[in-house]
């Protein structure tokens, strides 16, 4: 299990777990608002992203933007393994993951941006929009929204 690209550990630890998740709660993020989001064409998403003021404390700048595209839900039936015969359900399964800018230390990030939805299930579609180090790869902001049809 990995905490905010920062902490790694064993998901069965659950205290462990607990106690990584509450910090990570505790830690101040940049803030990240997705609007104006609407189908663009055929298999096209159209949003705005909008983030707080960047003010890392971090020497790592500029921090990356990307968007992910992910179904809100899935389900596999495991044919073979120590979980054959059994369903998994998912939740957020990423089917696409772009980048879509950078913020500089001390910025902020504001645009109009349109991904592909070519893999991901049209009726059951979320967007997000993370923010993190660059190099590091740590979790400094993330906004969401669910895409109605």
């Amino acid at each position: 299990m990995v905490v905010d690209e920062d902490m790694e550990l064993v998901g069965s630890d659950e205290r462990r777990a607990i106690h990584v998740i509450e910090n990570a709660i505790k830690t101040a993020k940049l803030p990240v608002v997705l609007t104006s989001i609407h189908r663009d064409g055929n298999n096209m998403l159209s949003v705005h992203i909008k983030t707080g003021l960047f003010a890392s404390s971090s020497k790592q700048a500029p921090a990356q933007v990307l968007i992910a595209l992910a179904d809100n839900s899935d389900q596999s039936s495991v044919r073979g393994g120590e979980n054959s015969g059994r369903i998994l359900k998912h939740v957020a399964v990423v089917r696409n993951l772009t980048p879509v800018g950078t913020i500089d230390k001390g910025g902020t990030f504001s645009k109009d941006v349109t991904v592909s939805s070519e893999k991901a299930d049209q009726r059951n579609l979320r967007i997000i929009a993370i923010v993190q180090e660059t190099g590091v790869g740590r979790v400094l902001g993330v906004g969401s929204a669910r895409i109605s049809n």
